[in-house]
């Protein structure tokens, strides 16, 4: 009975060395406490039963979240801030997870404590609870990842948040309206800009017509002046071959031009005052007449009849 116990329980014993890694773990295998400087895959393994070797499974393609509590930190222009950060990282390289950080969560915090102070220190605090929370986001990222990096901490950043980012307590309400006052600022810059938007087109367009208004009026009064002119060229030819004429014409074109209502009548030179004899008769009420003809005692006189009443003459 001795003889089949005593096989059994040594083929129990080298079998304790099989071990299972799961698909996303590696298996980290260390001998008598010393590292083999290796690590094994998702599947089966051996290794010596213990007390030989022991085995730690370490899940690398695990996201893990790390939430560092809320600190006062100074910013760049000296105004304090009360601001908490959470972190998403896995592990790039579980030996180093393992071995080169004594407490990794921990060095995490004071790592992603460090990267946070860095980032917010360098920047203003209007900055920082306006615009450049994401800015601000990837700096510390960027930065607690050059930490980790330089002390070998095996750790690969994925995300980082600013959960909050706040004035103190203390300084809230002047922040408030600090920040009321930033709205107002900026709804008067966009209230401003609509205006310059409106009103920018709105004098381009009356200058682009006034401009066209006067191109138009210098057209027009240039055609005229080169109209008048060529008018004038004619006249001055028609006055070159009939003055009397000519001059008679433009006479009577002025007169028109200064009396347009007024009726004229034309009297030749050659008829003098003494020999007219003028009756007009006007529509509804008699117009004005000229001077009657003093009597002529010639014998031309008796023989020239009265003009008939009712009878007019030009």
């Amino acid at each position: 009975m001795l003889r089949l116990l005593l096989p059994a329980l040594l083929l129990l014993y080298f079998l304790s060395g099989l071990y299972y890694v799961q698909p996303g773990e590696v298996g980290i295998v260390r001998r008598f406490g010393q590292w083999q400087q290796g690590e094994a895959g998702p599947g089966l393994h051996y290794r010596l039963p213990w007390p030989f070797d022991a085995v730690t499974n370490v899940a690398v393609a695990e996201v893990r979240r790390f939430a560092a509590p809320p600190v006062e930190i100074l910013t760049g222009d000296e105004n304090l801030v009360v601001a908490s950060l959470a972190v998403q990282y896995d592990l790039s390289s579980a030996s180093d997870y393992l071995f080169n950080v004594s407490d990794p969560p921990k060095f995490l915090g004071s790592a992603a404590g460090s990267a946070l102070r860095r980032a917010i220190g360098e920047k203003d605090i209007d900055y920082l609870l306006t615009t450049g929370r994401n800015e601000t986001e990837a700096h510390v990222g960027t930065t607690l990842q050059s930490i980790l990096d330089t002390y070998k901490a095996g750790v690969r950043v994925l995300d980082v948040q600013l959960v909050s980012i706040v004035p103190p307590k203390e300084a809230a309400d002047s922040f408030v309206d600090v920040a009321s006052a930033r709205e107002d600022k900026s709804t008067f810059i966009n209230e401003a800009l609509a205006y310059q938007n409106e009103i920018v087109p709105k004098a381009r367009g009356e200058a682009e017509k006034m401009v066209r208004d006067g191109e138009a009026y210098r057209a027009e009064k240039i055609n005229t002046a080169q109209g008048d002119a060529r008018r004038f060229s004619d006249k001055v030819v028609e006055y070159t071959r009939a003055k009397d004429v000519t001059a008679t014409r433009l006479y009577l074109e002025a007169m028109e031009k200064v009396l347009p209502k007024v009726k004229k009548f034309l009297v030749s030179p050659e008829v003098t005052q003494d020999t007219l004899d003028l009756w007009l008769v006007g529509e509804g009420a008699a117009l004005p007449q000229l001077p009657q003809p003093r009597p002529s005692t010639g014998p031309s006189a008796a023989q020239t009849p009265a003009p008939a009443p009712g009878s007019g003459a030009r």
